[in-house]
């Protein structure tokens, strides 16, 4: 009997393949609804099964991503099959619950839909999808002969944990001399680098979910989903739950703000103890070789995105620290764990330009000035003078040196009252990172309050609404004061040295007459750490108690 098509191979005995025919099986179903039909219209499929998270219910968003990873597949199966030695799959990858293994179901409805024959490997089983229907094979061997030359191959790379040569999953992966295969991984280079050895890979990195996509996401589970402030929102959320949508999606969805801030406490209280879990010595290791993270939770630390520098369809995977609010937990962490190591991070060439984990200067500079500002026992401010609306350094004047006493650092959540912020011998600091007017304040001795600003720039712009903010929060530690007989001492924290800082005020000003400006300079490791100025704030407005 001739062998001309891979429903002749299957067919054969000694390969012993089961065809999947009962309409029991997910994946049956799945192909008699697509295979040669219209692939579904819009940004949400309903597919006949549930294939992503429980919010889901059965229905795939289609996330703009996934449209150019498509495309990517396509081209490059095109160009294999008139050139051998080009690329023979692609590596889908990038931080845990953005929707890479969302990103393969997405794949294959679109080639069922294009009636094309595919291989999926899916909970540690082989399955082909041809023109008579499913089966399932036992060994990736089969996969090796001519009639599947160029075939796509779906693999998720995260399903099982033996990466050894002899695992089942990895036997799929090494057929790509002959099929086109298609592996969604973490970004966990064990699981694929033996993989990317010895064959030659595309390498697509998934970046977070939009707005857009989020907002189809939220409006399938929540059907009084409101879109009103969406993105402020999402990008407030974001900066805490990072790109997992398993975090962020509940988070979103949540519509009592104290039910909301009660998820926010509770993740950052989980992080902090991750961080103490770690330790000083397998924290340094995971921000120096974040491409060997094996344990989902460190990816809340870290996430990893495609360099803007690199080939539009060959992605280099680029590893980050994932949010401002990350740093201020590890040195919150550091401070009271004692864990000298973790100090040395920043002191370290750990967190240079070079380093595997990029992270802004001006966020290694801002925590940095958190922990030795907690260690010091007075701060010496350099007054500034005022010309209209404009601050900058008075060069003429003494500096003003007041006491403070060492602290300890504590981190708070915007919706934390004003009355869990008014420890006096505490530093606190928020825990959001869009905040452009003030990153910390003390309550200090009688008389003195004061708000610190961390900037490695020349110039910065103060919002009256930052400024709101913090007197609500000095002003409830000490109501009864006179507040404009002794005002509240506004620190701009810049490197040693930046006499040309400006600083402007917004509107005519009259909101800071019961407000001093200052500056004070914190000597640097090198100087380099502070030019030029990577940090870049958010244009929006600060979150807090209202």
């Amino acid at each position: 009997m001739p062998i001309n098509s891979i429903d002749d191979l299957l067919a054969l005995p000694e390969l012993r393949a089961q065809k999947v025919d009962s309409t029991s099986h997910s994946l049956h179903r799945l192909r008699l609804a697509y295979w040669g039909k219209n692939a579904p219209d819009g940004d949400v499929w309903d597919l006949t099964r549930p294939i992503l998270e429980p919010w889901s219910e059965g229905k795939l968003v289609v996330f703009e991503e996934y449209l150019r990873i498509l495309e990517v597949i396509d081209v490059a199966r095109q160009k294999h099959t008139s050139n051998p030695v080009a690329h023979q799959g692609v590596l889908i990858t990038g931080s845990p619950g953005i929707g890479k293994t969302s990103s393969l179901w997405f794949i294959l409805v679109t080639y069922l839909c294009r009636a094309e024959p595919i291989v999926f490997y899916y909970q540690d089983k082989i399955y082909v999808f041809t023109a008579s229907g499913v089966y399932f094979v036992a060994s990736g061997q089969v996969l090796q002969t001519d009639l599947f030359s160029n075939i796509l191959c779906l693999v998720d790379m995260d399903w099982g944990q033996a990466p050894g040569p002899g695992a089942l999953r990895n036997e799929v992966l090494l057929t790509s001399n002959q099929t086109f295969v298609v592996g969604a991984s973490s970004p966990d280079e064990d699981r694929y680098h033996f993989w990317m050895k010895q064959a030659r890979i595309l390498t697509f990195v998934l970046e977070a979910p939009t707005t857009k996509d989020l907002s189809n996401l939220c409006r399938l589970t929540d059907r009084n989903f409101q879109e009103s402030d969406f993105p402020r929102k999402t990008k407030s959320l974001l900066a805490i739950f990072g790109p997992d949508l398993r975090r962020l999606v509940p988070a979103l969805l949540e519509h009592n703000v104290d039910n909301q801030q009660d998820l926010v406490r509770r993740h950052i209280a989980e992080i902090l103890a991750h961080i103490r879990r770690l330790g000083s010595d397998d924290l340094f290791r995971l921000f120096q070789r974040p491409d060997q993270v094996s344990d989902t939770f460190s990816h809340t630390l870290i996430e990893t995105h495609r360099s803007p520098l690199f080939s539009k369809d060959d992605h280099l995977v680029c590893h980050r620290i994932r949010s401002r609010m990350i740093l201020r937990l590890v040195l919150q962490a550091s401070q009271r764990e004692k864990l000298a190591r973790m100090r040395y991070m920043y002191m370290s060439d750990l967190f240079r330009a070079s380093s595997p984990v990029a992270v802004s200067k001006g966020w290694v500079f801002e925590s940095l000035c958190h922990a030795r500002i907690c260690a010091m026992d007075t701060l010496l401010l350099l007054p500034m003078t005022r010309d209209g609306n404009r601050l900058s350094r008075n060069l003429k004047d003494s500096p003003f040196e007041i006491p403070i006493g060492e602290r300890k650092i504590e981190i708070y959540t915007s919706h934390s009252t004003a009355q869990s912020t008014a420890n006096p011998a505490t530093y606190y600091v928020p825990a959001e990172g869009n905040n452009p007017t003030f990153d910390a304040f003390i309550h200090g001795p009688p008389g003195f309050s004061v708000g610190f600003q961390m900037f490695v720039g020349k110039s910065r712009d103060v919002k009256e609404k930052g400024m709101t903010l913090l007197r609500k929060r000095l002003h409830n530690y000490d109501a009864a004061r006179d507040w404009k007989a002794t005002p509240i001492k506004s620190v701009f924290v810049v490197p040693q040295q930046h006499n040309d800082v400006v600083v402007d005020l917004p509107g005519p000003g009259r909101a800071f007459t019961d407000i001093q400006f200052f500056v004070l300079e914190m000597p640097g490791t090198e100087h380099e750490m502070f030019a030029p100025d990577t940090d870049t704030e958010d244009s929006g407005d600060e979150m807090d108690i209202d």
